[in-house]
C-alpha cells in the first residue's frame, strides 16, 4: 500500500498563520501536523508517501529532506493546483497494483490507522473505496453522507444549507485496486473528490465511522483549540 497527502493549499482560511508558513507545517503542541500522519503511515509500513505541493513548496521539501523518513516520501510539485482529484488523477499511474491511503495534511485526529485497514478490508464486495468519517458540530460547512444498514454510503449532501445530519466525510480514504485501474478512464478532467467522485460512487463507498474527535484546522478557532486542548483531545 501507498500514501498520499495532499499538502498543497494556500491555507486563505488562517492566513495569519499561513503568510511565511504552509498549512501542513503548522504545529500542535510543537510538531508539524503532517508529522503526526506521517508517523502514523510509517509505523503501519506504507511503501511509499506522496506528498503534493505548491505553497511554499520549498519549506515542505526542506523539512522531509531533514527528517528521518525522507527515504519513505516522494515530493510531488504542482506549478498549478490539480484538486484533490486532479492530483490523484496526475499521480494514479504510481499507485498501479497498489491501494492508496489518501488524506489531507490539515487534517488532525487519532486515527488507529490499522483499525481503518482492517475495516477496509472488510468491505462489501461492490465497495471499491472506503471512506472515513466523524461527527461534525458544523454540518453546513462538511459533506455530509446517508448510509444504509451496511454503512453503504447511499447519498451525500456536499455543504448543503438545509440540515442532512451530523455524519460528515473525513476527506481520508482507502482507494481499492480496482477503482485506481479505473480511475482514468471514469473520472477523467476532474477536479474535486468530494464534488465530482464521491457522487458518482454512491453505493459502492464503505462508510467507516470515526468515533474520537477529529478536526480540520484549516481555520483559525479551531487550530487554536486543538492546541489548547491537545491532551484531552489525545
Amino acid at each position: 500500500m501507498k500514501a498520499l497527502i495532499l499538502a498543497a493549499g494556500y491555507g486563505n482560511r488562517i492566513s495569519e498563520l499561513t503568510n511565511d508558513n504552509p498549512k501542513c507545517l503548522l504545529p500542535i503542541n510543537n510538531k508539524p501536523v503532517i508529522e503526526y500522519w506521517i508517523d502514523k503511515l510509517v509505523e503501519i509500513n506504507i511503501d511509499e508517501i506522496i506528498i503534493n505541493t505548491h505553497y511554499l513548496h520549498h519549506k515542505v521539501e526542506e523539512f522531509v529532506n531533514d527528517s528521518t523518513f525522507k527515504d519513505k516520501v516522494r515530493i510531488v510539485y504542482e506549478p498549478i493546483l490539480h484538486g484533490t482529484a486532479g492530483t490523484l488523477y496526475n499521480c494514479i499511474d504510481k499507485f498501479i497494483n497498489d491501494e492508496i491511503l489518501l488524506l489531507h495534511a490539515d487534517n488532525f485526529g487519532y486515527v488507529n490507522l490499522v483499525d481503518f485497514l482492517e475495516y477496509h478490508h472488510k468491505r462489501p464486495k461492490k465497495c471499491v473505496l472506503t471512506m472515513l468519517t466523524f461527527k461534525t458540530s458544523k454540518p453546513h460547512e462538511s459533506g455530509i453522507v446517508k448510509v444504509d444498514e451496511d454503512n453503504v454510503l447511499i447519498d451525500f449532501f456536499e455543504k448543503k444549507k438545509e440540515f442532512n445530519g451530523f455524519q460528515a466525510n473525513g476527506a481520508m480514504y482507502i482507494i481499492s485496486k480496482e477503482l485506481i485501474k479505473n480511475f482514468k478512464n471514469d473520472f477523467n478532467d476532474v477536479f474535486d473528490i468530494a464534488k465530482e467522485v464521491i457522487p458518482k460512487l454512491l453505493n459502492k463507498i464503505y462508510v467507516y465511522p470515526f468515533e474520537g474527535m477529529f478536526f480540520d484546522i484549516g481555520d483559525l478557532k479551531t487550530y487554536n483549540f486543538v492546541n489548547k486542548n491537545f491532551k484531552k483531545i489525545k
